[in-house]
């Protein structure tokens, strides 16, 4: 069996049993797709879950939508967590890790991890941002919980919420200088600031 008609069977695998769990029919799911202005019509989607067509990218994404899950589940969620995968005729690993590779978090082989790392930086900082954010708002709303109960944990809170101020404002000067587009970045005291990509000049990063 060639590499294509692989994946298909692959990624059907996953879209039933994504299907399944919701309960819904393929009529039903036609239905939500079309609701969504991405028709497939449902004998389209039994051949995908066949293995008999390879749905494309626009097709994932809005059947993972109507299924209320995730692209990543669809192509992947059949072998998971250990179940092996074949990425290519020659390159086979285990589900998870393929998961890894595919959101951006760890190269396939050890070799590329400096390129691939570099390739990926705009995914990390995405995900840093969003860690230290989290960060940011649990140490303020531990810091109003605190005020006039117990000081000390107060002040405790209070240098958590500087030290994420501070790295936030970092990872937002390194997402900038790396031309990525930051709308709307809360710096946890409910102001926003609007970056812009750098090589836009019909936006002002200071707007």
């Amino acid at each position: 069996m060639d590499d294509h008609a692989t994946w298909s069977l692959w990624t059907g695998a996953g879209m039933q049993k994504a299907r399944e769990a919701s309960g819904l029919s393929l009529h039903k799911l036609a239905a939500r797709c079309a609701e969504l202005e991405v028709p497939i019509h449902r004998v389209a989607l039994s051949k995908i879950e066949a293995g008999e067509r390879t749905p494309t990218i626009d097709e994932i994404t809005v059947i993972a939508v109507a299924l209320k899950t995730s692209p990543a589940m669809l192509i992947f969620g059949a072998d998971l967590i250990d179940g092996p995968v074949e990425l290519l005729p020659s390159l086979r690993t285990a589900a998870d890790h393929a998961l890894q590779w595919f959101s951006g978090e760890s190269p396939l082989t050890p070799d590329v991890h400096s390129e691939y790392r570099q390739a990926n930086y705009p995914i990390y900082l995405a995900q840093r941002l969003e860690d230290v954010k989290e960060s940011l708002r649990y140490s303020i709303r531990s810091m109003k919980d605190e005020l006039g109960r117990n000081d000390q944990h107060a002040q405790t809170f209070r240098r958590m919420m500087i030290e994420c101020q501070e790295s936030l404002s970092m990872l937002q000067s390194d997402a900038r200088d790396s031309g990525l587009i930051l709308n709307d970045i809360d710096d946890g005291n409910g102001s926003k600031r609007r970056f812009a990509h750098r090589d836009d000049p019909n936006d002002d990063p200071d707007a």
